[in-house]
């Protein structure tokens, strides 16, 4: 499984995604992520038929199989979750 997320620099919601993404990256190990700034790679993000941004897809073995448009931590967590499996619950450890 691979997570896309489409982004623009100049995009707020874009940048608010980012520190996110990287939290789910270390919470589905199973998932590889990746981003592609549109601006620099219009190619890719043509081919993709990128409207809007953040866009996240979802790809297994080439395909896309999901996807959600615009920065909804909701509806990515539970795409993630569908595909991947529930992230594990953070643990605490007391003294």
């Amino acid at each position: 499984l691979a997570l896309v997320d489409f982004y623009a620099t100049w995009c707020p919601p874009c940048r608010a995604a980012a520190p996110v993404v990287g939290q789910w990256s270390l919470q589905y190990p199973s998932v590889s992520f990746a981003k592609v700034d549109v601006d620099q790679c219009r190619r890719i993000a043509q081919e993709q038929k990128i409207t809007g941004m953040p866009t996240f897809k979802l790809f297994e073995n080439g395909k896309k199989i999901d996807e959600v448009i615009g920065f909804d931590r909701t509806k990515i967590a539970a795409m993630l979750d569908r595909k991947a499996g529930p992230a594990p619950a953070a643990t605490s450890k007391t003294a």
